[in-house]
């Protein structure tokens, strides 16, 4: 399920060359709900760059590990990647989640390796266009197009 329900926002800067997230974590979900034995979450930011140029050369950059645990005081967080150069690029923004529970007696914690316990979301795609954030207008209508389903031609067959 969505566990970033409380929507992380990236921002370019087209003048500085950054990308700026801002992280909400005043509607995270509440510790209980997640798991009963849960100690602490790590979330980290991820910004993959995809310059738009022959090679198509991709770079990342990732933010230090954000602990929270249960007893902190949830106030909203950001993060700024200095980009180098990005004059046409495709960048996906994405953030990690990984639980820690502590153990049945309470004396150890460790971290899950539960899937139900750990997610990875892309929150947020950007285009840059000569240097510039492309804005694509919003459509709405009322009248769409029924879903074009793949022909026979269209699948591949499993070996």
């Amino acid at each position: 399920s969505n566990f970033f329900m409380n929507h992380p926002v990236a921002h370019f800067d087209g003048a500085q060359q950054q990308i700026q997230v801002q992280l909400p974590l005043a509607g995270l979900r509440k510790f209980d709900l997640i798991h009963e034995r849960l100690a602490k979450i790590d979330i980290k930011i991820y910004c993959v760059v995809i310059q738009l140029d022959d090679r198509n050369t991709i770079f990342y950059h990732v933010s230090k590990t954000l602990e929270l645990r249960k007893e902190d005081h949830k106030v909203d967080r950001g993060i700024t990647f200095t980009l180098e150069d990005c004059k046409d690029a495709v960048i996906l923004c994405l953030g990690t989640v990984r639980c820690w529970l502590t153990s049945p007696d309470g004396g150890k914690e460790f971290m899950s390796n539960s899937s139900t316990l750990m997610t990875g979301e892309v929150f947020d795609a950007i285009l840059i266009r000569e240097g510039k954030e492309t804005i694509f207008p919003e459509e709405k209508s009322d009248k769409l197009p029924p879903p074009i389903l793949p022909g026979d031609d269209d699948e591949v067959d499993w070996d």
